[in-house]
């Protein structure tokens, strides 16, 4: 078949009919044992296969059995895609079996009449060819019917033998097909081409039917049928199937969320971006682990480093517990058997207090508690309650070597060494 393919579709395969057997581990709509013929480039011709032994195929285009797909040539009006999907049904109406709004339709490009091809497919069926493909990790790039992938000239028809059907190309966006049951290829060629002549316009000429079969046989009894029914005939092998001119990937009427969901991206091509990302993930994590061990043994030796230092100066029957308060507490008392006041003393505080508050000291105060080295003092009425007192008791607390911090709405202030 002579027209190229799409430059993405690598790969094509031709789909069994619908009414195909199904198997007791079928998919939805279409089975694991569902005979299919594979081309692939790089290959001469097609090979059959099931549908569960598809490997190493990620992304193809289809072709779906004549019988499956009903081409029609109707006048579309040029309307906007919103009111388009809505008319399609109720212009494909009369010429179905059943219900349009359970068809996928999609439209041909616009002809020298002004009419444009339809192809119609039931929707369940397509859905079903979608996911079970999805299934064997195949994407559908592309969904073609079988006569339009036969090569198309003007005055010639085109007719293929593929499986157990019969495709006829009419015209450049027009075909039919016919059953072909065992021993009556003949019959139905001979079927097939007089319901053709019969809904051929009187003004159009056929003159020659290009035939397309893999087998000699079949070859010479379509070449005869032919010939017999005054058609000179072209024989050709069956080859690579062309680029459709209607795709029902891309229909405009009978989309469901099903569909959109079979059209989904191909997550495929994020796979190695995927990879270099979990890849980056994990080598973080291990580098925060690292550093995490390295900081760990790093606070562990510090902290051996810091005991040994408080067993040097402390007692050897002394547990060490906190080291740094232990010998902080060792100091202090230290230095009271010396006669030396700790600066955290409740008298040392006191003392620096009473300076601070001046010769009104004694009445300036209502209570007073002492813990962990701390003052906790609560300020008669009338003791700082201002601002303006406040800081000048924090600035002569530190003239004091103390702190002093107030709390926001009570007159109480903690009593810490150290200048402000």
């Amino acid at each position: 078949m002579a027209r190229p393919l799409l430059k993405r579709a690598r790969t094509v395969l031709w789909l069994p009919a619908h009414a195909a057997p199904m198997g007791s581990d079928q998919l939805p709509g279409l089975h694991l044992q569902a005979p299919v013929l594979c081309w692939q480039e790089g290959h001469s011709g097609f090979e059959s296969m099931a549908l569960g032994q598809i490997r190493n195929i990620t992304e193809a285009a289809v072709v779906y059995d004549p019988r499956d797909v009903l081409l029609i040539q109707a006048a579309v009006p040029p309307v906007s895609a919103a009111r388009l999907e809505q008319m399609l049904p109720n212009l494909i109406e009369d010429d179905l079996l059943q219900d349009p709004n359970a068809c996928r339709i999609a439209l041909g490009p616009i002809q020298d009449d002004g009419r444009r091809g339809l192809a119609v497919i039931d929707r369940a069926w397509h859905e079903a060819v979608i996911a079970a493909l999805a299934t064997q990790g195949v994407r559908v790039i592309a969904a073609w019917p079988a006569p339009l992938v036969l090569p198309w000239r003007d005055h010639t028809w085109s007719i293929a033998l593929v499986g157990e059907a019969l495709s006829l190309r009419t015209g450049s966006t027009s075909g039919m097909g016919w059953a072909v049951p065992d021993g009556s290829l003949k019959e139905a060629a001979q079927s097939l081409l007089a319901v053709a002549q019969a809904v051929l316009p009187p003004s159009e000429k056929i003159d020659s039917v290009a035939i397309y079969a893999a087998e000699p046989a079949a070859q010479l009894t379509l070449e005869s049928v032919v010939n017999g029914m005054g058609f000179s005939a072209q024989v050709n092998f069956l080859s690579v199937p062309a680029q459709a001119p209607i795709d029902l990937m891309t229909a405009a009427a009978g989309r469901t969320q099903t569909a959109r969901a079979a059209n989904r991206p191909d997550w495929s091509t994020w796979r190695w971006p995927l990879r270099l990302a979990v890849s980056c993930a994990v080598v973080a994590m291990i580098c925060l682990n690292l550093q995490w061990a390295k900081l760990n043994s790093e606070s562990v030796a510090i902290a051996q480093a810091i005991e040994q230092r408080a067993r040097s100066v402390l007692p050897p029957s002394m547990p060490i517990v906190d080291p740094v308060l232990q010998v902080q507490r060792s100091l202090d008392q230290q230095r009271v058997r010396a006669g030396v006041p700790v600066e955290s003393d409740v008298v040392v505080l006191l003392t620096g207090l009473a300076g601070a508050l001046g010769p009104r000291a004694a009445d300036a105060l209502s209570t007073v508690e002492y813990r962990d080295g701390r003052l906790r003092v609560r300020f008669q009425p009338g003791w700082a309650e201002g601002a303006a007192a406040r800081e000048a008791l924090r600035d002569s607390a530190g003239a004091n070597r103390l702190q002093l911090r107030f709390d926001d709405s009570e007159p109480v202030a903690t009593v810490t060494v150290g200048r402000q």
